[in-house]
């Protein structure tokens, strides 16, 4: 969704697609980087790029949504998931572009039918969708699972009556 959001501005301002000249291109994996990972000298660079060649402020805003979302999948507290799929609706929604609308419905969409249900049911529905791509991608390569492995080698000559001889002791089998 930013990358589609950055790639319309881009085109909108500048008439083409972004090349090495221009900062916001240059700075993409910035915009796609988490803001937690963000060194003092990257968040002071993020500044500067959305202050001067973001002059719709749909980078920033959007950039704000991906943060949003991003915090609302690492929370595990079921109060602060309320508040923080509340912030991100009203987030997504509100800046009034179709990619943030659409992400927003897409994620809204996919929480009823993931984790409003019991946990039990999650789980049910996590198996089918796994079953579903392990259908799908019937041609990869595919590992073998560690029980299907075959059995480790025995111990070299393990059995046979030459692996009690020692050429240390000078003993020989009976």
């Amino acid at each position: 969704m930013l990358t589609e959001v950055r790639q319309r501005v881009t085109r909108d301002l500048l008439g083409r697609r972004g090349t090495v000249a221009d900062p916001i291109w240059v700075n993409r994996r910035l915009l796609l980087t988490g803001a937690e990972h963000l060194s003092a000298k990257q968040w002071k660079r993020l500044g500067q790029m959305l202050d001067h060649c973001d002059p719709t402020k749909e980078i920033g805003a959007v950039w704000a949504v991906k943060e949003r979302l991003r915090m609302l999948l690492a929370e595990r507290k079921p109060s602060r998931i309320r508040r923080r799929r509340a912030e991100f609706y009203e987030a997504g929604i509100g800046t009034n572009m179709d990619e943030t609308t659409r992400l927003a419905r897409t994620i809204q969409t996919w929480w009823r039918r993931s984790w409003s249900r019991s946990p039990r049911g999650v789980q049910r529905s996590h198996r089918r969708i796994q079953s579903g791509d392990q259908a799908d991608q019937a041609d990869r390569l595919r590992l073998s699972q560690h029980d299907q492995l075959p059995a480790s080698y025995p111990e070299p000559h393990c059995g046979h009556p030459t692996a009690q001889i020692s050429s240390m002791n000078g003993t020989t089998p009976a």
